[in-house]
């Protein structure tokens, strides 16, 4: 098994469910023998996540150039055969400013190195977002749709590979008392294909179903708070059954789901992460969806990982 360096700036418990999934993943590299250093950005003490084969360090707070030499500290100690990366957060630094580009020269010269890259969406890398030139340096870029492979494949220099994506059915909240009939909407109204429109389709089904909720994880997002005002207006009807949740981590999440009677997914955007995610969920807890589903690839990330890692695809 190979000794692998991720690098990562995402966090367990973060709302776009991004970093757990990611977490997920590098604790089952961990049990499938793989001997792995995590450096992020992260407070290690805050992540619940432990192995006997994982560790976990923060050379630095940020990725920032001037912080270059503590990772290559670690880099250079842990002496890795793969180093993977998953999708980074939206940084506002300039790229000269990052420590991206002067680590992806180090890393060419490093001796039996192989650099791999998870991207959750097409749009995790945007124009000129400073980690492009890192991302490029990887002999194989993971993506979890044939869609996101076809968005991005004219981008990459070394093309992308679609992984399954797996995400583990907790059975905690099951006999746990159910709230009002409900369904739920796992993502924010600020990130819907047509939110007015959306939220009209939303009503029209909680007006024909008498008794049903809708619960919105996410609430309202972003979404300015005049248009706010303009639907609450056209909503009225159905107000009382129409619940904006906070933002949700994936426990949260699948808590909620458990407990719905499915997932309404009309306004997710085809094959965005929300709907690659939502079509997951109602795989492994066997929900009805009202929406189209994505096709998935089936079967273990982490075993399509090892193989990918081993040049064994």
């Amino acid at each position: 098994m190979a000794r692998v360096l991720v690098l990562t700036d995402r966090h367990p418990l973060d709302p776009d469910c991004k970093g757990a999934v990611a977490w997920n993943l590098i604790l089952s590299l961990s049990e499938s023998q793989h001997q792995v250093l995590v450096l992020t950005t992260q407070d290690p003490e805050t992540i619940p996540i432990t192995h006997p084969r994982l560790t976990i360090a923060r050379p630095a707070n940020s990725w920032h150039a001037r912080h270059l030499p503590k990772f290559l500290q670690g880099i250079l100690f842990f002496q890795p055969e793969v180093i993977h990366t998953f999708s980074l957060k939206p940084s506002r630094l300039w790229q000269g400013l990052t420590l991206w580009p002067y680590l992806h020269a180090a890393c060419r010269i490093l001796p039996g190195v192989r650099r791999f890259s998870t991207i959750f969406e097409s749009t995790d890398l945007p124009a000129g977002e400073p980690s492009w030139s890192w991302h490029l340096g990887s002999a194989r870029t993971v993506v979890f749709s044939p869609e996101h492979k076809r968005a991005l494949e004219g981008q990459l220099k070394n093309g992308a590979e679609v992984s399954p994506l797996e995400i583990e059915a907790s059975t905690e909240y099951e006999d746990e008392e159910r709230p009002a009939r409900y369904v739920l909407v796992p993502a924010p109204v600020s990130e819907w294909q047509n939110p007015q429109r959306d939220l009209l389709l939303l009503a029209r089904h909680l007006t024909e179903n008498p008794g049903l909720h809708a619960h919105v994880a996410g609430g309202w997002g972003d979404w300015p708070a005049s248009s706010r005002r303009i639907a609450w207006s056209k909503m009225m009807p159905i107000a009382d059954r129409l619940h904006m949740l906070d933002p949700l981590n994936l426990t949260q999440l699948m808590r909620e789901a458990r407990r719905s009677e499915g997932l309404w997914c009309n306004p997710l955007v085809k094959d965005s992460w929300a709907d690659l995610l939502a079509a997951q969920i109602a795989v492994g807890l066997n929900l009805n969806v009202h929406g189209g589903r994505p096709a998935l690839a089936h079967g273990s990330t982490a075993n399509f990982l090892s193989r990918l890692f081993a040049g064994n695809l």
